[in-house]
């Protein structure tokens, strides 16, 4: 899983936890970097704040999460562990079987 955010402290709150995660640092993001995630082949989870430029950001992920009321670099531990506990382990369920059934 890559958490793709729209800013450098959202991103940092899920890199200090240990995953990987990318800022777009941009609200006009292009369809190149749609290619470019594909290209790593990776579940892109969008973390979005809940306005049109997290709307636009949502397009670029595999799934979205949209944050209420706040962006992510301001959310308390609490979300910022559920959320990225959850598709983290989700990931899992779906990578592990897939690896099995091809061994």
């Amino acid at each position: 899983v890559v958490f793709l955010t729209e800013g450098v402290f959202d991103a940092c709150r899920l890199t200090e936890r240990g995953y990987s995660a990318l800022a777009v640092l941009s609200n006009n993001t292009g369809w190149d970097l749609k290619n470019w995630l594909g290209m790593l082949n990776r579940k892109v989870v969008a973390v979005c704040d809940n306005d049109d430029a997290g709307k636009r950001l949502a397009k670029f992920g595999d799934v979205a999460v949209f944050c209420e009321d706040h962006d992510l670099g301001d959310s308390t531990d609490e979300f910022v562990n559920r959320t990225s506990t959850l598709f983290h382990f989700r990931q899992l369920l779906v990578v592990i079987p897939f690896h099995f059934h091809i061994l």
